[in-house]
């Protein structure tokens, strides 16, 4: 028991094969992005990696590599679960921002406007400073006093109050003076979530991300059954330096969830929790004002010259800028969005040995995988964009399209699609093309109403050659 107990103590200081499945992204980079992950969890030494990618058009692409258990032999595919500790943040922090853009509450608002005097929490902390761990609260989660409580009571379900009340320390630095991460900032967030909304705070994400999104995997073990499958967590329960399989243990956890929810209570696939990054990160949850507000970001001396905003992490790799967070409760996680790409990729392990940040050497590996992938593409493209002439006739034209398709080399699976003028695609053909000129006839839909549109030639989501033609 006293070495589980010292395994567990590590899990809450650090709160702080194969399958495929891929949806229209091309199968050079499918198998490309495999191979890089496949070599990188032998790198990270890990039983188990999941990864997800979110790319810029909304296309989907995960993978899973290694095992969930081994007997029987289970291997990791995109269905299965991780815990993703700390990325939750990014998630309450979107609920606060929302309330913020619904005139609810405001980032300046101080704890005192709407919780009660809680013993060592200072009561002028700000919303802002919570989100930003500048308030100085001391974080429960290294009391020995509740890693104690926490294994003798597994099955006990907490409330955020009873928690702050019976573990609060003294503060570690002066309110505003300056950046300490502490767990106990989200969970005072909790507080003031069920305070505005009158909801359970884990209903509230759920009314306002999870079931809007369709990000149906999203769930706390503490609250609900975690979707299945789900990736067995590996730990050193008996300290012989080997992993042991504590996925029965870890799952019905309750008191460490219920306790640690809204800063790192959530299990997940990668798919989702990319979804839910692209969508955050982006931009399109608030309005510009709040994003901006979000984005702007404090030293941490954290590695990799992290920065942090208001529930986003900062960082820069490979010369892009990545906002996002890391995520570790045993399982381990990096869920990061590439604005200048809009594009997310999250990588997850379910061993303990591997943590958030050893996982950055695989983002980088994966990002390098994909800029190559689309350096190629790009070459190609331009060169075709030259030589692929297109011709249309009659223009304008009534029912009836008559395409000419002149390329200096023989393509598969060309699309040929029609836009209306405000960007909504209304027809899509696809089709191989030989070298030489290739004549094709197609008959329109007959709602088309009369006007301008944009026929658009593409390879691999590359355009081609693109014309204006006009509806009779």
């Amino acid at each position: 028991m006293k070495i589980l107990y010292k395994s567990i103590v590590l899990i809450c200081y650090l709160l702080f094969n194969i399958a495929i499945n891929a949806q229209d992204v091309n199968p050079r980079l499918a198998k490309q992005l495999k191979q890089t992950v496949d070599s990188m969890r032998q790198v990270v030494a890990a039983n188990g990696m999941s990864v997800a990618i979110q790319f810029s058009n909304d296309e989907a692409w995960a993978v899973g590599s290694g095992v969930s258990t081994f007997s029987p032999v289970d291997s990791i595919t995109p269905a299965h679960s991780f815990g993703k500790g700390s990325t939750a943040k990014s998630i309450t922090a979107m609920c606060i921002l929302q309330l913020v853009d619904e005139g609810v509450l405001s980032l300046e608002d101080s704890l005192h406007k709407w919780l009660p005097i809680y013993p060592y929490i200072d009561s002028t902390i700000t919303i802002r400073q919570l989100l930003r761990h500048e308030s100085g609260v001391a974080d429960f989660l290294a009391v020995a006093a509740f890693q104690s409580v926490a294994l003798e009571e597994t099955n006990r379900i907490w409330e955020a109050e009873e928690v702050i009340r019976r573990f609060a320390q003294s503060p570690s630095f002066p309110v505003g003076t300056k950046w300490g991460y502490s767990n106990v900032n989200y969970v005072l967030l909790e507080l003031i979530i069920e305070k505005v909304t009158g909801n359970q705070f884990e209903r509230e994400l759920e009314q306002r991300f999870f079931e809007p999104l369709g990000l149906n995997s999203f769930k706390n073990p503490a609250f609900d059954s975690i979707s299945e499958p789900y990736a067995h967590l590996w730990l050193d329960i008996t300290g012989d330096g080997m992993v042991d399989d504590a996925g029965s243990f870890i799952t019905s956890w309750h008191s460490l969830f219920s306790a640690v929810s809204p800063a790192s209570g959530y299990f997940a696939t990668p798919t989702d929790l990319a979804k839910f990054m692209k969508k955050s990160m982006s931009g399109s949850l608030l309005t510009p004002e709040t994003f901006a507000m979000a984005t702007e970001t404090v030293f941490t001396g954290l590695p990799n010259s992290i920065r942090y905003g208001l529930g986003i992490m900062e960082s820069k790799y490979l010369g892009y800028k990545a906002y996002g967070h890391g995520g570790d409760i045993s399982y381990s996680t990096q869920a990061l969005y590439f604005p200048e790409l809009d594009i997310s990729i999250v990588v997850a392990t379910n061993d303990a040995r591997v943590l958030s940040w050893n996982l950055i050497s695989t983002v980088i590996a994966i990002l390098q995988t994909y800029l190559d992938y689309e350096s190629t593409v790009t070459n190609v493209a331009s060169l075709l964009q030259t030589s692929v002439k297109v011709t249309i006739f009659p223009n304008p034209f009534e029912e009836e399209l008559n395409l000419g398709i002149q390329t200096p080399t023989s393509m598969k699976a060309v699309t040929i699609q029609l836009y209306h003028m405000d960007g909504k695609m209304i027809w899509s053909n696809s089709r191989d093309l030989s070298a030489g000129q290739n004549d094709f006839s197609f008959n329109m839909p007959e709602e088309l109403s009369s006007g301008l549109y944009t026929l658009k030639i593409k390879s691999n989501n590359s355009i081609l050659n693109q014309q204006s033609i006009l509806k009779q």
